[in-house]
């Protein structure tokens, strides 16, 4: 029996699954996959089916980690609300961004919380660069981390800052500062699309 990268569905069409554990187990043990009966493709398929389910369920946030970092943003946004921040004339904006904003967050090795930091008026590419509106949103971080009690040291990344919080939940979130476009910019984004 030549060897073949197959496997059966339950309804005992083929579905090719380049290099799959079943295609190999049933080269190996030279079963004709044929002659499988069909009671035995619907267990089989219940059994992975648990599996995958069991699996999906490891990799979920739960909900009590979903309830603390959303906290924990919110907690932000209030920091850099508050009078004495370094971004609170520029009326910022902090809010999730990526997988959380999605609801598909995943669990890794640690959970990832993308945030934006938006400062909303009184900046411009005009005014600010891009480093100079980096370190603004890095100072109110900075602060944050130590009024928090936070022990790990502020992380620079290539475009944003992450924060990395260990308690009792691993996890870190990830803050980009932005600026809106100018009005032209956006008229002109708006008439492309």
């Amino acid at each position: 029996m030549e060897p073949t990268n197959q496997l059966i569905t339950n309804n005992n069409s083929v579905a090719s699954t380049t290099g799959s554990l079943a295609s190999d187990y049933l080269v190996t043990q030279k079963i004709d996959p044929l002659s499988i009966p069909q009671s035995q493709i619907d267990k089989d398929l219940e059994m992975f089916k648990k599996v995958i389910d069991e699996l999906a369920s490891c990799l979920d946030i739960p909900d009590s980690a979903y309830e603390k970092a959303e906290a924990r943003y919110k907690d932000l946004g209030e920091w850099f609300s508050r009078k004495e921040s370094h971004c609170s004339r520029f009326d910022p904006h902090i809010y999730p961004q990526g997988s959380f904003r999605l609801g598909t967050v995943v669990r890794a090795d640690e959970f990832d919380l993308d945030l934006g930091c938006r400062l909303r008026s009184g900046i411009s590419k005009a005014t600010h660069s891009q480093e100079d509106l980096k370190r603004l949103v890095g100072k109110d971080l900075e602060e944050y981390r130590v009024a928090r009690g936070i022990q790990h040291e502020l992380e620079e990344k290539n475009r944003c800052w992450r924060l990395r919080y260990k308690d009792e939940l691993d996890f870190h979130i990830d803050a980009v500062p932005s600026i809106p476009e100018a009005y032209e910019r956006q008229e002109l984004l708006k008439t492309a699309m």
